[in-house]
């Protein structure tokens, strides 16, 4: 597909054209920069299949009018809209112009994404691999969100899929060290500062790579270059590793903020955890509030409930109940496997397969991918085992 993207800022062309390069195959971008005026001989010139117009400020009439010239004469090109504007006379006015997008301003890119994917079902263009997003949060600090996202993560990868696991934890995020000891040398803020050069080769050049088919984008430990990590940077680094990965894993930590809101907002599935004490059970209940006001469907929101007991003071009923949401897979406790994994940097799979929160995790990694984890002595399990040996040989 060729798009043409007419906007007065340089940043905005940059953005538009950057999201448009991400996708597999590429939109072939022409930048205008200026107005209607500037972009309808460059129309003519050479048809675009998708036309962006920037009406994020102020819009005359006379760029309404020949907006809609502009869709009369090219009636198969996709007009989309970056605008502020979401009045309904103004609304009105793009549809009668043969507006078939209105995107936000400033600029939703996952709603983008999903504009250019219709666009494309419309000219037959088949995109390519789109893995899936599954983003953990947790309901309060503690819970073992990073211990389930790295489990599960390495679980996927042994069932022989590729994933990949961004460590979303600013600052001090530690997943790397739960199932391996690899030091990195790049973390996420360093992606970040040279989002320009990001493709597939940097991407990958970046991960620490833990088993053949997983590989873990480490946590910024430098809480000013932390501080700099835009929603948009994570948005296109999400992207592109959704072309390239099956599995695309978001530890998302626990706080509330505008990179972690596009995180969740990215996933195909959001997976709150918590444990089953008041304090929890009150966050657990804000969290799911926020996620109905944000228009998660309860497909999307998938309840885990970590370090069950039967013999705890509050059954799973009552918080089922009071959380107004049903578990989706109940991880029993097992605090003492969990904590010689975690010593050992090995996913408990390894460490403990016969513990009772290894088949648990298989379970979920089962549910999730439809596809069971192998025994031991298959091939990829086998490979798995033997990089675990070699990085605890290496560290000696």
């Amino acid at each position: 597909m060729k798009a043409l993207i007419v906007s007065t800022s340089t940043m905005v062309l940059d953005a538009l054209a950057a999201q448009c390069a991400l996708r597999s195959p590429p939109v072939q971008v022409t930048r205008v920069q200026g107005g209607m005026a500037e972009a309808i001989p460059v129309m003519e010139r050479d048809p675009a299949d998708i036309l962006i117009v920037d009406f994020a400020g102020a819009v005359s009439q006379t760029e309404m009018q020949a907006l809609q010239a502009l869709g009369l004469q090219f009636p198969r090109a996709d007009l989309m809209l970056l605008a502020m504007d979401e009045s309904p006379g103004f609304l009105l006015q793009a549809m009668r112009a043969g507006v078939r997008e209105i995107l936000s301003f400033p600029l939703d890119t996952a709603a983008l994404t999903a504009a250019l994917d219709r666009s494309a079902t419309k000219y037959g263009v088949k995109v390519s691999h789109h893995g899936k997003v599954l983003s953990f949060i947790a309901a309060k600090g503690g819970s073992g969100t990073t211990f389930i996202t790295t489990n599960l993560a390495w679980l996927l990868a042994a069932s022989g899929h590729k994933v990949l696991l961004i460590d979303l934890n600013r600052p001090f995020g530690d997943a790397v060290l739960y199932v391996s000891d690899r030091q990195p040398t790049v973390t996420l803020a360093d992606v970040c500062a040279q989002i320009e050069r990001m493709d597939a080769g940097f991407l990958q050049s970046s991960l620490v790579d833990v088993a053949p088919s997983l590989g873990i984008l480490a946590a910024c430990h430098d809480v000013s270059a932390a501080a700099d990590i835009t929603p948009d940077q994570v948005g296109r680094i999400v992207q592109l590793a959704c072309q390239h990965y099956d599995y695309v894993l978001l530890d998302t930590g626990r706080d509330i903020d505008a990179v972690s809101l596009r995180a969740l907002d990215m996933a195909d599935q959001v997976f709150p955890v918590l444990q089953l004490s008041l304090p929890a059970l009150h966050d657990g209940q804000r969290l799911l509030t926020l996620f109905r006001s944000l228009d998660y469907t309860p497909k999307k929101v998938q309840l885990l409930i970590n370090r069950y007991s039967k013999n705890g003071k509050l059954g799973l009923e009552l918080a089922e109940q009071t959380l107004g949401a049903r578990a989706v897979q109940i991880l029993p406790d097992g605090a003492a496997v969990v904590s010689d994994a975690i010593d050992q940097g090995l996913p408990v799979e390894k460490s403990a397969p016969q513990s009772t929160i290894a088949k648990a995790l298989r379970q979920l990694a089962q549910d999730i991918s439809g596809s069971a984890v192998p025994e031991k002595t298959g091939l990829l399990a086998r490979m798995l085992a033997r990089t675990g040996s070699r990085n605890k040989q290496d560290s000696k």
